[in-house]
């Protein structure tokens, strides 16, 4: 529910005084019952349970009973006849993917070593286990935003008028993925100051100096997981740096 508000002032005792005030209140979250797999937490603290990384030709991992992982690596270890180890392609022959696994001999778990394991125990197909969403918060929504403007305008001429203008900008903490998991996931909270000063000719030129991010500041707006074909790496959106500029205008 956002409960977004807005008030905008003149200063009577003090012409071409002007105020603007706006703030935002969002509590966003996700329904009961909703669930789904962390790409960066396949196991959700499962520790009788691995993340393996099958071979590059497949490229999306996979979780086995840790005892299974166990038994593919002392199988290798014991039978001299292997040229190459078996556990990058157990993701393929436990879980349906069996095509690479098959081109060196590997058409089930079993032929693996791990011949206890039924793959169909496995949640979600081997994907991972699911995390309870309920009540987590949605991604980049965070609870409070406020803004505030304040300009002074002011004739400098017969023909030309002066304005001044700050604008600040704040909001709190967010999480950049559905999961929520800190400090990953979070979001800090950031401020931005922008200053503009602008002439106004009546004949329709305009020309304006402005400063944006006065001080600076660096901070991550959102982030985006990549997949495991990508290493799981991660994209992250940052404020623009400051930006120093000029603009003239002429209007017809």
């Amino acid at each position: 529910m956002k409960s977004p508000a807005s008030l905008s002032w003149k200063v009577g005792d003090i012409p071409g005084l002007r105020f603007n005030f706006s703030g935002g209140l969002e509590d966003s979250s996700v329904d009961d019952g909703q669930s789904a797999v962390d790409l960066m937490d396949r196991t959700a603290g499962h520790t009788d349970w691995v993340v393996v990384q099958p071979d590059v030709a497949a490229t999306s991992n996979c979780i086995l009973p840790a005892h299974a992982v166990a038994e593919i690596a002392a199988r290798d270890a014991q039978v001299q006849s292997i040229q190459i180890a078996s556990l990058p392609y157990a993701c393929g022959a436990a879980y349906g993917n069996p095509e690479v696994a098959a081109a060196f001999g590997f058409s089930s778990i079993g032929d693996l070593g791990a011949p206890d394991f039924d793959p169909s125990t496995a949640p979600n197909n081997g994907a991972g286990f699911s995390k309870d969403l309920g009540g987590n918060k949605l991604p980049n929504t965070p609870p409070f935003t406020l803004s505030f403007g304040a300009q002074y305008s002011m004739p400098v001429s017969e023909s030309w008028a002066e304005t001044l203008r700050g604008d600040f900008y704040w909001q709190g903490n967010s999480f950049a993925r559905i999961f929520n998991d800190k400090p990953y996931d979070q979001l800090h909270g950031y401020t931005n100051l922008n200053l503009t000063l602008i002439f106004t000719n009546q004949d329709g030129w305009q020309a304006m100096a402005y400063v944006k991010n006065v001080f600076d500041t660096t901070a991550i707006t959102g982030a985006f997981l990549n997949s495991d074909d990508s290493a799981l790496t991660t994209n992250v959106f940052l404020t623009d740096p400051r930006l120093f500029g000029i603009r003239i205008t002429k209007n017809w």
